[in-house]
């Protein structure tokens, strides 16, 4: 048996793939199903960034008109709001100004149950979408019944597997939101970070800093704020380790952290030495 091959990919994970996913211009943007995390400042430009992902981006056709997202459940913490996301390009989608448990943790085992009848008849799942923006976070952690995990806790461990729901978190800060459990924060697969306090950015890069000390990638963020207007820092979970997983914008790649830098520099000596030994074992006289 060749170990190379042994670890095979299970058959619940072998899904029917969207091939409107493939005709999507944008395909800088994060992967789907995705779980979201939009961070920003009021004025930042987060909600400009989310109209953007859902109008320009995850869109196909001639026109580019058409959503790939078939359903949307949209709240929204003002009603200011609500013409704008009535224009979104998703056919089937309902605007909310309040979150109630019960009948969310409804709708997510109705739509759970749906997914499922698809995959059995070998269609690929609908792709559907929870945006919450700027939205009470506090109602978001009460639980549908006596014992059981709140609704969105369910949504972040859960939804990408069986709902295929990509969930966007719109908010002015980090913990003191719906993603205050460490749980639902684990599963967070991608942030874009627009200008916010620097004590807010400061909790950011204590979790999420990864290959930078945190006054390092504050560095780098306090000059990619200051280099345009409503620029952004976006991490992606699925990216490679200290590779390009922090970038200015979703495409250019924050430089290396000063650690791998010093890194890579001893690994260059490392070469140079070795060489230098050789060249000197050559100039020794035969005895």
């Amino acid at each position: 048996m060749d170990e190379k091959n042994f670890v095979e990919v299970m058959p619940a994970e072998k899904k029917p793939k969207d091939p409107r996913m493939e005709k999507m211009d944008a395909q800088f943007l994060p992967v789907l199903p995705a779980t979201i995390l939009i961070l920003g400042q009021c004025g930042s430009g987060k909600s400009s960034a989310l109209w953007s992902m859902m109008t320009k981006g995850y869109v196909t056709g001639k026109t580019k008109k058409k959503s790939i997202f078939d359903e949307a459940l949209i709240y929204i913490g003002t009603l200011d709001a609500k013409s704008s996301f009535e224009k979104m390009p998703i056919e089937n989608k309902l605007i909310l100004t309040e979150f109630e448990p019960v009948s969310f943790d409804e709708y997510q085992t109705d739509l759970k149950n749906h997914q499922l009848e698809r995959l059995e008849k070998g269609k690929p799942m609908m792709n559907t979408a929870i945006i919450f923006d700027d939205f009470a976070g506090a109602s978001l952690m009460r639980k549908a019944k006596v014992g059981g995990a709140p609704p969105i806790e369910k949504l972040c461990l859960t939804s990408r597997h069986e709902s295929n729901c990509t969930l966007f978190y719109l908010t002015q800060f980090y913990k003191n939101t719906g993603f205050t459990s460490p749980a639902v924060r684990a599963n967070i697969t991608t942030i874009i970070l627009y200008k916010m306090p620097i004590n807010e950015v400061r909790k950011i890069a204590e979790e999420y800093a990864e290959q930078y000390d945190v006054d390092e990638f504050i560095g780098h963020y306090d000059r990619a704020m200051a280099r345009r207007p409503y620029n952004f820092l976006v991490w992606d979970r699925r990216r490679p380790m200290n590779a390009d997983r922090w970038t200015e914008g979703f495409t250019t790649p924050l430089p290396p952290s000063k650690k791998l830098t010093e890194m890579q520099k001893l690994i260059g000596r490392r070469a140079s030495v070795s060489s230098s030994e050789g060249e000197n074992e050559s100039d020794k006289e035969p005895q």
